[in-house]
């Protein structure tokens, strides 16, 4: 069994976040993102039909960031949104944003 280690409260982060990887994602950076896309079972995203219409109620429900697999070809459409390309798997890299 390891020994309990103590971490001075003046070190440990304000926000709760503690760790590496997912656990320093933000709260409020999560709830500014949507995705819009259809997930295969290989993991795949794949593309889903008026992904314009989709980006922009996104935009206005007050979604910042939107993840699609078309962003690229759509990332003038709304100036307000930006857009992010998905990966092409799920244990691809997530565009930083």
């Amino acid at each position: 069994m390891a020994p309990d280690l103590h971490i001075p409260a003046d070190l440990l982060p304000r926000d709760g976040r503690f760790g590496c990887g997912p656990s320093k994602v933000r709260p409020e950076q999560v709830a500014t993102l949507a995705a819009v896309g259809e997930l295969s079972l290989a993991g795949e995203v794949r593309p889903v039909t008026q992904a314009a219409q989709r980006r922009s109620e996104a935009a206005r429900l007050g979604y910042a960031h939107v993840i699609d697999d078309r962003s690229a070809t759509l990332r003038g459409a709304l100036g307000d949104v930006k857009a992010h390309r998905a990966p092409r798997r799920l244990d691809d890299e997530v565009p930083a944003f």
